[in-house]
């Protein structure tokens, strides 16, 4: 997270905090103190703080089932639903690249 003389690097200070901080700032005990002053600028205009936050948690115990190696083709379509959804509320430009790229929706059909 630093570089040279411990200086932070601004571009590893958000890239290195954990996913699990980022749902629970979007929790609701942190709706006066932090998403309505400050972080729902960070999305656009009209983003429900309670939706996002089921998304994020949802998203973020599917990437925790993915990294422990458990199955996940049996998965509802929702869940991959879940990960466009917050993409593209982070950037519209990764969101398309996903729907793209990814081969998910290939190897669900097929079923390996």
């Amino acid at each position: 997270m630093t570089g040279p003389a411990g200086h932070f690097l601004p571009g590893k200070v958000v890239a290195e905090i954990m996913f699990g901080f980022w749902t629970f700032m979007t929790a609701g005990s942190h709706e006066d103190l932090v998403w309505t002053p400050y972080l729902r600028h960070a999305f656009p205009p009209g983003t429900d703080r309670n939706r996002l936050h089921e998304t994020l948690s949802a998203l973020r115990d599917f990437r925790n089932r993915v990294a422990h190696h458990e199955p996940i083709l049996g998965a509802p379509e929702s869940q991959r639903r879940r990960i466009v959804f917050v993409a593209r509320l982070l950037s519209p430009d990764v969101a398309a690249h996903i729907v793209e790229h990814s081969d998910v929706p290939d190897l669900l059909r097929r079923k390996p």
